[in-house]
């Protein structure tokens, strides 16, 4: 199925609370709440315009960004978000960002 919304993601940043959130440039939109019905550990921030992991599972953050963009880009969700080429790394280590950018290198 085709994706419903084409999004970029514009900050990847890691909390002061340890959750990982995924920024988008559009600031997305409200339905996008309903990702917690995927029961996987993500959720909707519409103050911060951002998915959000929880902090009850121990992943490295390449773990849970993935695991976010997996989520979002499945088939039961019809959400498509990538990476933008301008993307602010806030709390992110250079090692955490380079197996990020490495990992969504097309």
């Amino acid at each position: 199925m085709m994706a419903e919304h084409d999004e970029i993601i514009s900050r990847v940043e890691v909390l002061k609370s340890g959750e990982l959130i995924l920024a988008l440039e559009s600031g997305g939109r409200s339905g996008y709440q309903h990702i917690y019905r995927e029961g996987v550990g993500i959720s909707w921030d519409n103050k911060l315009g951002a998915f959000k992991s929880t902090s009850r599972v121990k992943w490295s953050y390449p773990e849970w960004f993935f695991h976010i963009l997996n989520t979002c880009n499945s088939d039961n969700v019809y959400y498509s978000i990538s990476l933008g080429s301008e993307v602010d790394w806030v709390n992110i280590s250079e090692q955490d960002k380079e197996e990020i950018e490495k990992g969504t290198a097309t």
